[in-house]
């Protein structure tokens, strides 16, 4: 076994965060999502998802879009809201209930709630990023909450 390559073992989440880092800042990789070509030869294999979910988020999230819609917190961790496809953007967290970690600030803020009830009017936002989300929606999720 390899310490920080094996999930749910001490480093896993520090070796695939920083993996999705060097992911997002390369320009191989935010090509290839970008082109639908194929990703480098054993690109993230051991890792989760994530692995390809961020960098394809963030090889399609506009750099106009000034606010962002985060519909289920996929953006809420303080290494995602300082990636510099981020930091300088208003970002709108909008989850069922509070988490873990929190960054309420000048340019972070969160919404608790229903996302099928949103509050938000139609022109509140620029973009609107959802990964792993739908799934949850209408679903019993109070084994997360």
């Amino acid at each position: 076994m390899l310490l920080g390559k094996t999930p749910w073992y001490p480093g896993y989440n520090e070796y695939k965060n920083r993996f999705i880092q060097d992911a997002v800042k390369d320009q191989v990789i935010h090509d290839a999502f970008l082109s639908g070509e194929r990703l480098p030869e054993n690109y993230g294999i051991g890792l989760d998802e994530r692995v390809v979910e961020y960098p394809w988020l963030f090889s399609r999230l506009p750099s106009t879009a000034e606010r962002i819609l985060d519909a289920g917190a996929v953006l809420n961790q303080g290494w995602i809201l300082d990636l510099p496809q981020i930091i300088q953007k208003d970002v709108v967290i909008y989850t069922l209930a509070p988490e873990c970690f929190s960054r309420i600030s000048d340019r972070v803020s969160y919404v608790y709630g229903d996302l099928r009830r949103s509050i938000l009017r139609d022109d509140a936002v620029s973009a609107v990023v959802c990964l792993s989300t739908l799934e949850h929606i209408g679903m019993d999720n109070t084994s997360h909450y």
